[in-house]
C-alpha cells in the first residue's frame, strides 16, 4: 500500500507541469547525468580500441564507440526538443 502511494506521488511529481522551471531543472539534470555516463563509456571504449592488440576487442570497442556516439546525439536531440516543447 505504501509502495503504491510512493509510486503515485513520484509519478505525479515527475509528470506535473505546474512549475515549468522545475521541469526544466529535471531535464537539465537528466541531460547532464546521461551525457556523463555515455561519455565515460565512450572514453573507455576509445581506450580499449587504442590499447588492445586483439582484433576482436578492438572491433567491439569500435562498435561500442560508434553506437555510443549515436546514442549521445539522439539523447541531445531529445533533450533539445523537450526544452522547446510548447
Amino acid at each position: 500500500m505504501l509502495k503504491m502511494r510512493l509510486k503515485k506521488r513520484l509519478r505525479h511529481w515527475l509528470m506535473s507541469e505546474k512549475d515549468l522551471s522545475l521541469e526544466a531543472d529535471r531535464l537539465q539534470w537528466f541531460s547532464v547525468e546521461y551525457e556523463n555516463a555515455i561519455s565515460e563509456i565512450l572514453n573507455y571504449a576509445e581506450y580499449m580500441k587504442e590499447t588492445s592488440t586483439e582484433p576482436l576487442i578492438s572491433f567491439t570497442a569500435q562498435v561500442i564507440e560508434e553506437k555510443g556516439q549515436r546514442l549521445l546525439r539522439v539523447s541531445r536531440a531529445f533533450c533539445l526538443l523537450q526544452k522547446y516543447k510548447p
